[in-house]
């Protein structure tokens, strides 16, 4: 579910339908602006140019324990073009501002890839605001789901 940041520029829904109606123009919305996002990430990049080719583009993580019911070459494309339109057709043409807060664990190159996932974002006009914590404090708001934005975590899959 896609959360907005304490200073969002996003809209509120244009209606007051139920928002557990996965059929509705809320869920539509929500769910083009989550694929806009995720297509704006060159996956392939990050693996090239930060991990040096260690590793290959990871699509999805921890699908509620099925992820072996996933096909193993699933992958998203990188389209900022239809990224934009997809924003645009969810009422976002000029982009909205987010909080992006990658979930420091130590891993190699995580701030970097979560850096680089800000600028493909940047590109297509969400204002990303980054913000850097340690895990333990991002957990406080992440357990109790009080968190305002997105989080970015590397995970490698060999």
């Amino acid at each position: 579910m896609l959360r907005r940041p304490p200073r969002s520029t996003l809209a509120p829904p244009r209606r007051s339908s139920d928002l557990s109606d996965v059929r509705s123009l809320e869920w539509e919305q929500a769910r083009n602006v989550h694929l806009a996002m995720s297509i704006t990430i060159d996956r392939q990049l990050i693996v090239d140019a930060l991990l040096k080719g260690f590793g290959r583009p990871l699509t999805l993580r921890d699908w509620g324990g099925f992820e072996d019911r996933l096909p193993r070459d699933i992958q998203w494309g990188f389209d900022p073009a239809q990224a934009k339109k997809l924003l645009a057709e969810a009422g976002y043409p000029d982009g909205f501002a987010i909080t992006l807060t990658p979930a420091i664990r130590g891993a190699f190159a995580e701030v970097e890839a979560c850096e680089a996932v800000a600028d493909m974002w940047n590109s297509i006009g969400i204002k990303v605001e980054f913000q850097l914590m340690p895990y333990a404090a991002l957990r406080t708001s992440l357990v109790p789901r009080t968190y305002q934005g997105a989080t970015c975590t590397l995970y490698l899959r060999l």
